[in-house]
């Protein structure tokens, strides 16, 4: 599942993830396969949990910490996987938009579709709730945008 997921990440973010540089990585890691898997893609058995910056998976984190770009094998992913992985890519570049980091923003993205998803929160609650419980994702324009990307997500 490392090979996978580390290819997932190369194809999203065009770069080789490194579990030692940081948190930012690491979480981007894990709202990209949070994300991946709402969009339907099967990226693996990782049951999201609500932690400090969102979704997390301790079994995500676990296999993050095992990938080594020195010794990946390449992965053949289907087209499904590949129009998935595309549309990832895209909603990560939406950070543009905002006034988020690319950390920050798939943060947002993925808090609010749990909010909305697992808590069953409507839109307004689910953006009040994100603005209290992450005091630094208070720019009301890019949550907004990050709902509407929730909203279009899985359509």
């Amino acid at each position: 599942m490392c090979d996978y997921i580390g290819n997932a990440y190369l194809s999203v973010f065009g770069k080789h993830f490194a579990y030692r540089a940081g948190l930012n990585e690491r979480m981007q890691m894990q709202k990209m396969v949070y994300l991946l898997e709402r969009m339907g893609m099967n990226v693996g058995d990782y049951n999201f949990v609500w932690y400090k910056h969102g979704p997390y998976s301790q079994g995500l984190q676990d296999d993050a910490s095992k990938i080594k770009a020195s010794t990946m094998r390449d992965v053949k992913f289907t087209e499904h996987a590949q129009i998935i992985m595309n549309k990832m890519k895209t909603i990560a570049e939406m950070y543009t938009q905002t006034t988020y980091d690319m950390p920050s923003w798939l943060e947002a993205v993925a808090s609010l579709d749990f909010l909305l998803t697992r808590k069953m929160y409507d839109e307004q609650k689910a953006l009040n709730k994100l603005k209290e419980l992450k005091l630094y994702l208070n720019d009301n324009q890019a949550n907004i945008l990050a709902l509407s990307v929730c909203q279009k997500m899985c359509a």
